[in-house]
Parts: structure tokens; C-alpha cells; sequence
């Protein structure tokens, strides 16, 4: 088994090649915006400004950082929070599962396949959890006991690719609903774990990557190299695409998570050209610059008070936003870098996250007094043209 030295160093490699690519992408996004138009704007609403709270926003820290309890290679992708109350996280690297506990007790649980590449998480509607395997091609159910069931995908129907599944959410249906990123198709899996239909997007080559339901009852989801963001109405399968006007060169693609806001609208994650953006359900779109340039948001999530939370891979780490007064706070922590995927916890100001870096999952709560390192900017700026 490598030392951690070399674990660490590698991640830590990984690191740097993110950020040196996020300072080419930020450039390429700051060319194209004072330059001709990669792709005509389709429905941009007016211009917005997000602005610092009137009212000092409540301390939110790092609180603690658990370590995954088996060390193997690092790759933390999803988190979820189980119905059981604890935090479920996947483990590409280590090709396991890990369940904690929220004093942080870890216990890891592996996959039936070797290198099934664990990826995303949601909590199930029938208490259990359900994860994808992008190299296996599968779809795997965890009970909160740690029992994994998976369910291999027909590479007929779901050809890998060199990647296969990604993002899983259940939707209003009661159904699991995924996407794959290899096949360029959405998936609907019943708790049974039997494929009921297959929705093609109508982009090719898009890479769908992160589903959600909305308040419409219909799945959202977001298309990484297509840009866009796409819907599927879930009663009659029919899916409508939105493009998201600014574009990037970053292969590694742009549009990457999304979520319900507490003001009706879906908003998400542009991480190659740093930006938070906002749909409504008619699919007028709204960008805004984020605090940190080149803080590469990557997973957003909302908590019971309405707030949205996303993580920022390259710092300062974590931000909120309120979605119905249009304003943001940003806090910092110089141990931070590296926030991937994130989850509500319990309360309005817990939230949970993966980080990669430190392979390691991160929990972020209400602190006591405001901190040095907590940052409140006026930020989100509307992207002007």
C-alpha cells in the first residue's frame, strides 16, 4: 500500500493541475466576455445584483474534518444523509461506502465489484440508500445496515462508454432517476431496482451529470459539456433544454450541479468559469459572478430556512446565499480547500461536506462569535454583455 506521503502528494498534484486549469478556464471566460459571443444568450432575464446582508449574517465554521475510516487512494464523490440520520459519503478510491455518525464515527462498507468507482448518493424512497457506479456500469442500494445490492445496467441500453452512471435523485414519482453520462441518457429505476424507461437528451454528447426534482414535480438536471440545463417532465418523458450563455473551453465541462431555491426558481453551479446561475420555470436564466474568481463552486444544496450552500473547490470553501433577498456571504477557512459534494445536515446552518483533498468529510456549522477568516462580500455580480 503506498504511504500517505504519496497520497497525499498525488492529491495534492491533482490539485494544482485543477487550479492551473481554473486559471486558464477563468481566462478563456474573461476573453470571450469582452470579446465576440461563444453561443447567443437564449432568454437572459434583467440584470441582478446579490448584495451583503442588511442584518450580520449568523458565524458559520469548520467545525471538524473526518477522515474516511479505510485509507484507499482517495476520490470522495457523493454525500447524502441517510434515513437513518447519519451521513452516507461515496469513495471512488476506495471503492466503498462510508456511513457517519454526527459525532463523526466512520464505518466503511465495500462494494461487491473491485473498482466499481462508488459515485453519487441520494437517499431512497424506501429508506435505504442508492449510489451509481461509473465503472461498473451499475446501480448499487445500500441499506443503513451497510448491505449492498447492485443492479448491473444493460450495456445495450446503457453503453459505458469509458463513463457510466452519475448523479441519482428520487423523484416525485417515488422512482430513482439517474443519469449517464456515457450513453447520454437518463434513467428511471424502480425501488426494485428494475430500469422502467430510458429519456435520451437531445444534445449529443452532452454528459447529463446531476438530476434533482423540482418544485414542478418534473427532474432538472444539468448537461457538463453541453451546457445547458435540461428538463423532463415526468408524467409524459418529453425533456426541454435551456442553454446556459456563457460558455468555457475547460474539457472537463462547466454547468455541474442544481438545486431548488426557496423562491421557486432552480439554481446552480457553474464551476469552470466560476459562476452561480439561476432558471425559472420557464427557463429564463440569470448568471452571477461569484466573491472568489476562481472558486470553482461545484455542489449545491438548500437547508430547512430557505438558504442555499455551495461548496467551493478552490476556497475560500463554502458559501450561502439567500435566494429570496438576493444576498450572499462567503466563509473561509484555510483548511477548506478541496469541498466537493455537500448535504444538508440538521438545523438551518449545518451542512456537510466531501473533501478531496483531505479525503475526508467536512462538517460546517453555527460557530459562537464571527471569525477572522469569515468573509461577507457584496459578490454574485450579473454577468454583464
Amino acid at each position: 500500500m503506498p504511504s500517505l506521503h504519496r497520497q497525499a502528494s498525488r492529491r495534492l498534484g491533482r490539485v494544482i493541475i485543477c487550479f492551473v486549469a481554473a486559471l486558464v478556464a477563468a481566462s478563456v471566460f474573461t476573453a470571450c466576455s469582452h470579446g465576440s459571443a461563444v453561443s447567443p444568450p437564449v432568454r437572459v432575464a434583467r440584470k441582478l445584483q446579490l448584495k451583503t446582508p442588511l442584518i450580520p449574517p449568523v458565524p458559520v465554521e469548520l467545525i471538524a474534518s473526518y477522515p474516511m475510516p479505510e485509507i484507499g487512494g482517495g476520490g470522495l464523490v457523493g454525500i447524502a444523509m441517510g434515513s437513518d440520520g447519519n451521513i452516507w459519503a461515496s469513495d471512488d478510491g476506495g471503492n466503498a461506502v462510508a456511513r457517519f455518525t454526527p459525532d463523526g464515527q466512520g464505518t466503511s462498507f465495500p462494494m461487491p465489484t473491485p473498482n466499481a468507482g462508488p459515485a453519487e448518493l441520494t437517499a431512497g424512497p424506501d429508506g435505504n440508500l442508492w449510489c451509481t457506479e461509473a465503472t461498473a456500469n451499475a446501480i448499487a442500494r445500500i441499506t443503513t445496515a451497510g448491505v449492498v445490492t447492485e443492479f448491473p445496467l444493460s450495456q445495450t441500453v446503457f453503453p459505458n462508454n469509458g463513463i457510466g452512471p452519475r448523479g441519482i435523485v428520487t423523484g416525485s414519482d417515488g422512482n430513482l432517476w439517474f443519469t449517464h453520462t456515457g450513453a447520454n441518457v437518463v434513467g428511471r429505476m424502480s425501488p426494485a431496482g428494475v430500469v422502467l424507461n430510458t429519456y435520451t437528451i437531445p444534445t449529443p454528447n452532452s454528459s447529463p451529470i446531476r438530476p434533482t426534482s423540482g418544485p414542478d414535480g418534473n427532474i432538472w438536471l444539468t448537461e457538463l459539456q453541453g451546457n445547458k440545463i435540461a428538463r423532463i417532465n415526468v408524467a409524459t418523458g418529453a425533456i426541454d433544454e435551456f442553454e446556459v450563455p456563457t460558455h468555457s473551453n475547460d474539457p472537463t465541462g462547466n454547468v455541474a450541479d442544481i438545486t431548488t431555491g426557496a423562491d421557486g426558481n432552480m439554481w446552480f453551479t457553474e464551476r469552470a468559469t466560476s459562476l452561480i446561475g439561476r432558471i425559472t420555470m420557464t427557463g429564463v436564466v440569470t448568471e452571477f459572478t461569484t466573491p472568489t474568481p476562481i472558486a470553482r463552486p461545484q455542489d449545491i444544496t438548500s437547508t430547512p430556512d430557505g438558504s442555499l450552500w455551495f461548496a467551493e473547490f478552490f476556497g475560500p470553501g463554502l458559501a450561502r446565499i439567500d435566494p429570496v433577498n438576493l444576498t450572499i456571504v462567503e466563509y473561509s477557512n484555510p483548511n477548506s480547500i478541496g469541498e466537493r459534494a455537500i448535504v444538508a445536515g440538521q438545523g438551518n446552518a449545518t451542512v456537510w461536506l466531501t473533501n478531496s483533498f483531505n479525503d475526508a468529510v467536512d462538517l460546517w456549522q453555527t460557530g459562537s462569535s464571527l471569525k477572522p477568516h469569515m468573509r461577507v462580500k457584496e459578490a454574485l455580480r450579473p454577468v454583464r454583455r
